[in-house]
């Protein structure tokens, strides 16, 4: 128990009296401290995943003060903990010092934090008379104040970092009286900046748009009714911009801590290493009295460094450990990344809770996990499944499908390839053409052995069996590949946009000439070239909630007038318990090398528990009836 001490015997009494100093935390995080017991004094110097005080880092922007600024290149660098000043007292973690009565006139007390990097990020308050003090190296607590027991509140002015702060703070609290000295320890760790799993209930979409392309906004209109009709009412958010992918530079994230009623969360914006306005908008537009943004302080170039290409595993426990966070995975490839990881990378680790690893996306020309893998909340015994491309099934039905006599069928049933004038089918192929084009079975077997193995390191990390994998039909072919003399004919004539001039024109002419030759020489190597979808993939898309999912048109054979696509998607999800409805994307994201994943920013329940396994489930979802039928939706 800790009690006041008490002056009982005059001036004996403060001769014998032992000083003792007592500093507490919330170590065992039920958000509160306790000055009645002992559950927060055993292990307190100690910090753990299981236990240990958690603060957060007070990024946000109260009233917006730094957003207004003009100099958008130093915007991260105003935030307010960046001085001195405390302007939101909700984000700071409590300490505490056990109260003395029997301390003399002569008592003076100190709080410090050790160390180079802890001393410059961490800042302490003390509550005093109904206002926040800032403790600085020199500050001194006065015997009244030490008598009583200090109230503090401690919060950061940054996250953790690569090479730089590791996120402890061990608070030291030293207490003089007289001739006597006593001082006490108890250690802290700055919340990690975590991303939220699909588990977590939807609260907001961001698509981009821009007013030279009026499909996007076709696309944002549509994905507005998707959620109107599903009493979803915040509306979707557009962010102007010519980039028109609102998930490559920029990912909602929080961090949180313990609180007495719940945790206490922060949304944090994570801006990734790409450069461009689209990221620096975290910083100008969106941050506030409670949202912050933070950014990993490298630069890249990498097409793996774009932040749809993170995908959180949600939380599962494997071999002993615990991820109630779940597990960020994220790829790369040797040829549009040089072999080198994500940038963004170390920054994730040096969070040091959603354990983020890496897949082998050596098959792709570029291209992020989404377009051939997706985790979503299933009805399974783990409450989630693993949504995977499977290449390698897909040719073999297409091989199918041309036994059974429908070799003459379109092979790709967009509108686009469903055109009966001569001058506009050079698109057009056959089931027969496809599984004649020289490199799709050299491609199929390439990507269909690297998913594969990177199936098998989802097994080894996480314990899946095939009971939790759902596998789609799609196929990938060499970038560029399907480039033909009669395509080269044809494209002499027709373009997206009409070039205006023969020079122009020679250009394009160059450019397919080029992509052929190429072609002859992976030919000519037996080696593919890196890959793309030449499909939609049904991985692509976004998980809504109450077990719907948002896929992304696959436009696969026409069979007897049904899409074998759709069919087998649909039978695949519906395993798991799962609805698809389909949005068209072929012009708008799919032949920009994109999907529905990387063009839609979604933003997810932020207070979860993410230091416990039983903070690890879903958030309650809306009460929405579920659907028995799939939808389509042309954008």
């Amino acid at each position: 128990m800790h009690k006041a001490v008490v002056l009982t015997l005059g001036v004996l009494a403060i001769t014998c009296h032992a000083l003792q100093a007592i500093i507490l935390a919330d170590t065992n995080r039920d958000g509160k401290v306790d000055m009645n017991g002992n559950s927060d004094d055993a292990l307190k110097s100690i910090w753990t995943e299981e236990r240990g005080a958690i603060f957060m880092a007070n990024i946000a922007d109260t009233n917006r003060r730094c957003s207004a600024r003009n100099n958008s290149n130093h915007l991260d660098r105003c935030h307010d903990a960046s001085d001195n000043i405390l302007r939101n007292s909700k984000y700071l973690a409590p300490l505490r010092t056990v109260a003395d009565g029997a301390l003399s006139d002569a008592a003076r007390g100190k709080i410090f934090v050790p160390g180079k990097y802890a001393e410059k990020n961490v800042r302490i308050f003390h509550k005093s008379g109904g206002n926040w003090n800032y403790v600085n190296k020199s500050y001194v607590f006065s015997p009244p104040d030490l008598r009583a027991g200090l109230e503090l509140g401690i919060d950061a002015r940054d996250v953790g970092r690569p090479k730089g702060w590791d996120g402890m703070a061990m608070v030291n609290f030293v207490l003089t009286d007289q001739e006597q000295s006593a001082n006490d320890t108890v250690a802290l760790r700055v919340a990690p900046i975590l991303i939220p799993h699909d588990k977590r209930r939807l609260e907001k979409m961001s698509v981009s748009t821009h007013k030279r392309y009026p499909n996007w906004e076709l696309f944002a209109e549509h994905l507005q009714k998707y959620l109107v009709d599903r009493r979803f009412e915040e509306p979707v958010t557009r962010i102007d911009s010519l980039h028109g992918w609102a998930h490559d530079h920029f990912k909602a994230g929080y961090t949180s801590m313990p609180g007495p009623d719940g945790p206490i969360s922060l949304r944090v914006y994570l801006k990734g290493c790409l450069e461009g306005p689209e990221g620096e908008r975290v910083f100008a537009d969106m941050r506030g009295d409670s949202a912050g943004a933070v950014r990993h302080h490298e630069t890249s170039e990498l097409d793996s460094d774009q932040l749809g290409n993170i995908e959180i595993i949600p939380p599962y426990s494997h071999n002993g450990a615990n991820y109630p966070a779940g597990r960020a995975v994220m790829g790369f490839a040797r040829f549009m990344s040089g072999h080198k990881p994500p940038k963004i990378l170390k920054f994730l680790q040096a969070q040091k809770f959603q354990h983020p690893f890496t897949l082998d996306h050596s098959w792709l020309y570029r291209g992020q996990i989404a377009d051939y893998m997706q985790f979503v909340p299933a009805n399974t015994s783990r409450g989630w499944a693993m949504i995977v491309a499977d290449p390698v099934a897909t040719l073999n039905l297409f091989k199918k499908a041309k036994k059974d006599g429908h070799g003459e069928n379109i092979a790709i049933s967009h509108h686009s390839f469903l055109r009966p004038e001569p001058e506009k089918d050079c698109d057009k192929m056959t089931i027969s053409q496809l599984l004649r084009l020289p490199l799709i079975r050299k491609t199929t077997e390439w990507s269909g052995k690297t998913i594969a193995h990177n199936v098998n390191v989802i097994k080894n990390e996480t314990g899946i069996t095939e009971d939790d994998i759902v596998r789609v039909p799609t196929l990938f072919y060499s970038y560029d590949g399907l480039t033909t003399l009669r395509q080269m004919y044809c494209m002499g004539n027709r373009y997206y946009v009409a070039p205006k001039s023969m020079a122009l024109k020679t250009k394009r002419w160059f450019h397919y000439l080029w992509n052929m030759a190429k072609n002859f020489f992976e030919l000519a190597r037996a080696t593919p070239w890196p890959s793309k979808s030449l499909y939609p993939t049904a991985t692509n898309g976004i998980y809504f909630e109450n077990f719907q999912y948002l896929s992304p048109q696959p436009f696969g054979p026409l069979i007897d007038g049904s899409d074998i696509f759709v069919e087998a998607i649909r039978q695949a999800f519906g395993k798991v318990g799962v609805n698809v409805t389909f949005f068209e994307n072929w012009v708008i994201q799919h032949v920009r090398d994109g999907g529905i994943e990387r063009a839609v920013n979604v933003e997810r329940d932020i207070f979860q528990k993410w230091w416990t396994m039983d903070g690890a489930d879903e958030t309650p979802q809306r009460e929405v009836a579920p659907e028995n039928h799939t939808e389509h939706q042309r954008a």
